[in-house]
């Protein structure tokens, strides 16, 4: 008996040790570092593993973390698995730590974490909803388990060597560059990198114009210069200056792994590069990008993201949850600015005397840095319009001097900007010309309306009353008017305003030729007298339908469709009619008024032959053969 207890309890232990192991949630993450060495994910990983036993959560995350050491995959590479996990909604991994500049791409497929995550949580991060990095359509899709910022490390040996500064501007980074350049050379030192530039043939690349050309503000405030502006022109051939008297084509389209070497070696004068979170030579010191000006610099804002799987189970979800909070607790970001030497999006922490005692270099550069966001929002495909910049840009960069750098940053503006005709604009007159030209014809068309009122002229204008006669040539002006309605940006309600215009438009100029040809039909009916004794209630009913008509196309309204153009064509906009619903009502009208034109033609037919209206029978039968050609 006493044996059959203790399998009894044996067995009883087993089976409650075996509940608690299924209770154990198992999440999934998957990651990518372009250096193995600075990736800090599994130590992230790590801390909530033994976090999680210590707190008895039930909770282990695995992860995948890809390294160009560990598999063929690189950093577009890596959005493409990600991207191809999420659309074939993929339950495979729960948490991804994605690049910030796919946040408006994968916010379909992630959680919102405004409703999963507590207000005082979220407000750790300042201001973090009106970043594009981590927020989209009003949804917080990711927040940041890492952030990075550009730097200059300058060669403080070297600088000291020669009396030099750390340079603040451009202008000063040149002038310090050539003069060390030449005193090295007389040495016979001819492996120093001078600047590396870092102009790669990746993001990188990307990035790098983007900060040089935010750089050429006027003032700190300044938003981003336009690309047709004289600042970004006058950037461009700062690059250009700098490569050719500090550095060269090789050098400067040397990949990062080339840059780190050059960090690690103490072999460069001036190498940019994302802080980082790994010691470099001693001889280096990293200070914020030169600008333009004194006091301007700039940095774009990058990193990785931290965001839920929407696909994930949902017993998954409140654990998931609880791993995100871990990971982007302040204990855990003070951990990573402390013992990783990492940027965090916890703006607070950097006024900790715990935080920067130590790390007075990174501290430093936070409090400086002027930051600014991808324009990852501005086209559909981040990654093919930042391939488009760096083609235009290295285009004049790397080619002869022959290319134009502000008919290159034209090209650049034109990936993106929407190209319409409108009568302000300021870089053509066309739309001013055109205007001028139907203000004219609409006064020509209702100056003619005084030929109607002229005794004279009486006999002309008796196929229909006089007040017919104006509405039909306020037809023709609204007619005019529609092609106006296309000037300026597309808009939906532009959209409507043309579809209803068209509709009045036919109504007022074909209606009161159709009564007229309906009520002289040559065997008087019941149908030819109402309509005689009825004119205005003739006209109303179709007036009716046309207001009905465009009120049934709201339901499912227009939408704006651009229009993206490949090389040098310009992108524009169309009218895109909402669903199946306004497309049937839009072809049953456009087939009511045709059945309309060949009724018109049929009576004219029939009544070619009537003597009091013979010519203006033929004159109907000529515009309507007109407009069917025109039709056709």
């Amino acid at each position: 008996m006493n044996s059959i207890n203790k399998l009894f309890l044996i067995y009883i232990f087993h089976y409650i040790l075996l509940i608690e192991t299924v209770k154990a949630t198992i999440i999934n993450a998957l990651a990518f570092s372009v250096i193995e060495k600075t990736q800090i994910y599994t130590y992230l990983i790590n801390n909530f593993n033994d976090y999680s036993i210590k707190n008895n959560l039930n909770i282990t995350i695995n992860l995948n973390l890809f390294t160009p050491k560990n598999s063929t995959v690189h950093r577009d590479e890596f959005f493409s698995v990600i991207d191809s996990f999420l659309k074939r909604r993929s339950n495979k991994y729960d948490i991804y730590f994605y690049d910030n500049i796919y946040t408006p791409k994968f916010e379909p497929n992630f959680l919102d974490l405004n409703k999963l995550l507590p207000k005082e949580h979220i407000n750790l991060y300042k201001s973090v909803e009106n970043y594009e990095s981590y927020s989209y359509n009003n949804k917080l899709v990711g927040l940041p388990v890492i952030i990075n910022y550009s730097a200059l490390y300058s060669n403080i040996e070297l600088l000291n060597k020669y009396n030099k500064e750390i340079p603040k501007t451009w202008d000063e980074l040149l002038e310090t560059g050539k003069y060390i350049l030449k005193q090295e050379k007389i040495k016979n030192n001819t492996n120093i990198v001078i600047f590396n530039g870092l102009f790669t043939d990746n993001e990188a690349g990307s990035t790098t114009i983007i900060e040089f050309l935010h750089s050429y503000r006027d003032a700190i405030n300044d938003p981003f210069p336009n690309f047709k502006s004289p600042n970004a022109v006058n950037a461009l051939k700062m690059m250009k200056k700098l490569k050719n008297e500090l550095s060269s084509d090789y050098v400067f389209q040397q990949n990062i792994e080339n840059t780190f070497s050059d960090l690690l070696n103490g072999t460069g004068l001036f190498l940019k590069f994302n802080y980082l979170n790994l010691p470099v030579n001693k001889v280096y010191k990293a200070t914020i990008l030169p600008g333009h000006k004194n006091g301007i610099s700039s940095t774009i804002v990058g990193g990785y993201n931290i965001g839920i799987n929407s696909y994930l189970l949902k017993e998954k979800e409140e654990d998931a949850v609880k791993a995100v909070m871990y990971m982007t607790s302040k204990d855990i970001q003070r951990k990573l600015i402390i013992e990783h030497n990492c940027f965090s999006g916890i703006n607070n922490l950097y006024n900790e005397d715990e935080v920067c005692k130590n790390k007075e270099e990174l501290c430093e550069i936070y409090k400086n840095i002027q930051p600014i966001m991808r324009p990852t929002s501005k086209t559909n495909d981040y990654n093919k319009y930042s391939e488009k910049i760096r083609y235009y840009v290295y285009k004049y960069l790397y080619g002869n001097d022959i290319v134009d750098p502000a008919k290159m940053l034209r090209k650049i503006d034109d990936i993106t900007r929407i190209y319409y005709i409108s009568i302000s604009s300021k870089d053509s007159i066309s739309g001013k010309i055109i205007a001028i030209v139907y203000i004219l014809l609409s006064i020509i068309i209702l100056s003619s309306s005084i030929f109607i009122f002229i005794k004279k002229y009486n006999y002309n204008f008796s196929f229909l009353s006089k007040d017919f006669w104006i509405l039909s040539l306020l037809g023709y002006i609204l007619l005019i008017y529609t092609s106006f309605v296309d000037l300026e940006r597309v808009t939906p309600l532009r959209c409507h305003l043309k579809l209803f215009i068209q509709f009045i438009c036919f109504t007022i100029v074909y209606i009161p030729i159709f009564h007229k040809l309906v009520s002289n039909y040559p065997e008087e009916n019941k149908i030819s007298i109402w309509v005689k004794s009825h004119r205005y209630i003739f006209l109303s009913i179709f007036i009716f339908l046309d207001i009905l008509i465009n009120g049934l196309i709201f339901m499912q309204p227009y939408t704006v469709k651009t229009v993206v153009t490949i090389d040098s064509s310009k992108n524009f906009q169309k009218c895109k009619v909402g669903g199946l619903f306004s497309k049937t009502v839009i072809i049953i009208m456009y087939t009511f008024k045709v059945v309309i034109i060949i009724w018109s033609c049929i009576l004219l037919f029939a009544e070619w032959n009537l003597k009091s209206t013979i010519f203006d029978i033929r004159s109907c039968t000529a515009m309507y053969s007109l407009n069917i050609n025109c039709m056709v």
